[in-house]
This record gives C-alpha cells, structure tokens and sequence, in this order.
C-alpha cells in the first residue's frame, strides 16, 4: 500500500501532518477486477502513478474516467477518495468511502480508511457527526458542515 501523505507537503492543520490521518491507496483485484492490459486498468494504473508522484489532481482525473466503467469497485472507490482527500475535498472523500465500504464491507482496509477521515474530521470540527462510530461503518448524518473543514 501506497501511504499517499508522503507525497504531500504536510503543514500543521492538515492531516497529512499527522501520522494517525493519512488515507492510504487500496490495492484492487480478485476476480471482477479489470485486466491491466484493460482501459480500466490502464487508467487505474496512472491514477496509482499520479499519486505516487504527488499529483492528486492527475490521479483524480484518472480514478474518475475508470469509475464511469467499473462503479462499484470498491478499491477504486478508496483511491478517488484518496486523491479528493489530497484536493481538500473531504467531503467528496467521505461519500465515496461510505460508498465503497458499502459495497465492501468486509475490506478492513477501506474501513480503516473510512474511520481515519471521520476521526480526523471530528477533530478538526468537533460535534461534525452526530454519531462518529464507524463500526457498522456509516458515520451518520452530518451537522453543521462548513466550507472550514481544513484541506488533507
């Protein structure tokens, strides 16, 4: 797994700056999984690229072109929302891995995921969520959300 932080420069007010809310890059696979010989797997493997090198914008462009062919694939879904995360995009982050632990509730690394950015949310913006357990794993309903929730 790809810790995609480090490809980010890290301040004190954002997550990348602390070790516990980082987000990280889920490998995709299995049986359903895309060649990567195919277009998806060509796009996925670009996206995995772009954020290697840093650039989460690229690897956002690329995971969103390969999620209008494979929806419901969970790891992809994780890895847009890691790029999103990077943008300051939390709460984009946040539909899209409620989304894939959805899908995939039994990916223990997409939860993990999942808990990561609504603890650092909480933090950042206390009284966020109504309820921030993320066993069952559907941090529900939000309150008070603003534009100030500050950028991974």
């Amino acid at each position: 797994m790809l810790g995609v932080a480090g490809a980010c420069v890290a301040d004190a007010q954002t997550p990348t700056a602390d070790a516990d809310a980082r987000l990280t890059e889920v490998p995709w696979g299995g049986n359903d999984a895309p060649s990567d010989q195919s277009a998806v797997g060509q796009l996925i493997d670009a996206g995995r690229a772009a954020l290697a090198a840093g650039d989460a914008q690229a690897a956002a462009q690329r995971f969103s072109a390969a999620l209008r062919q494979a929806p419901d694939d969970p790891a992809l879904l994780n890895n847009l929302a890691t790029a999103r995360a990077m943008l300051g995009d939390t709460d984009g982050a946040l539909q899209l891995l409620r989304r894939a632990v959805a899908i995939a509730p039994d990916r223990t690394d997409i939860r993990n995921n999942l808990r990561t950015l609504t603890d650092w949310m909480q933090r950042q913006t206390p009284g966020l969520f109504d309820d921030n357990a993320v066993d069952g794993d559907r941090a529900s309903g939000r309150q008070g959300v603003t534009s100030g929730v500050q950028p991974w």
